[in-house]
C-alpha cells in the first residue's frame, strides 16, 4: 500500500472513531514516523493507534463500521480483548487498548509476556500533531515518551532489515504484578 493510501486508510478509521467520540492517539511506529519525519516510516508494516480501555465498548459497537473498511480481527492478550486489527490490502491498523493501573497505563504484550507501562501524564492530556493538514492526537511530553519507548537513539532511523529492539525500551515489565488491571 502506498504511503498516500495508508493515510487514506487511517482517515477512514479516524472518521469512524471521531463520529462516535472515541478519543485516540497515534502511537508506536506511526507516531515515530509522524513526529520524526512527518509521514509513515517506509519500514513499518502497520498503522498504530491507542485508545483508553474505557472506550472499548464503543469501539466494539463500531466494529460493523470497520468491517466496511476491511477485515477486522480482535487482538486477544491472555483471553482479554486488548484491541483490534483492521486489515486492508497489505497493511493493517492496530487499535491498542491501554489499561489504567494506579498512576500508570498498561499496554499488554502477552507474547513476551510483559506489559509496557506508561505514566498517566502522557495520555491524560493528549496534544495535537498535524500531519498532511490533518490533526491527530499524540501523547504529551513526546520526546520523553519517545525515549521511554525507543531508547535514547529514537531520532536515528532504522536501517532496512533492523528489528525492533525490546531492550531499548525503558518501560517493559513482567505482566505478573499488573494482571489485576488487565480486564
Amino acid at each position: 500500500m502506498t504511503l498516500q493510501n495508508r493515510f487514506k486508510f487511517l482517515l477512514e478509521v479516524k472518521e469512524v472513531l471521531d463520529k462516535v467520540g472515541v478519543e485516540f492517539w497515534i502511537d508506536f511506529g506511526t507516531l515515530l514516523g509522524f513526529y520524526r519525519q512527518g509521514d509513515f516510516l517506509e519500514t513499518d508494516p502497520d498503522i498504530d493507534i491507542g485508545v483508553k480501555v474505557e472506550c472499548r465498548n464503543t469501539v466494539v459497537y463500531v466494529v460493523s463500521e470497520f468491517l466496511k473498511i476491511g477485515k477486522v480481527v480482535p487482538r486477544l492478550e491472555d483471553g482479554i480483548l486488548a484491541g483490534y486489527k483492521i486489515y486492508k490490502d497489505d497493511t493493517w491498523i492496530d487499535i491498542a487498548f491501554f489499561f489504567p493501573c494506579g498512576d500508570k497505563y498498561l499496554w499488554p504484550i502477552s507474547q513476551w509476556p510483559k506489559v509496557m507501562t506508561y505514566d498517566k501524564k502522557f495520555f491524560d492530556n493528549l496534544v495535537d500533531i498535524e500531519v498532511k493538514g490533518v490533526k491527530f492526537k499524540m501523547p504529551r511530553d513526546i520526546e520523553e515518551y519517545m525515549v521511554l519507548h525507543y531508547g535514547e537513539n529514537w531520532r536515528v532511523p532504522f536501517v532496512a532489515g533492523q528489528e525492533y529492539d525490546l531492550h531499548a525500551c525503558l518501560n517493559v515489565e513482567s505482566n505478573e504484578q499488573y494482571k489485576q488491571c488487565l480486564k
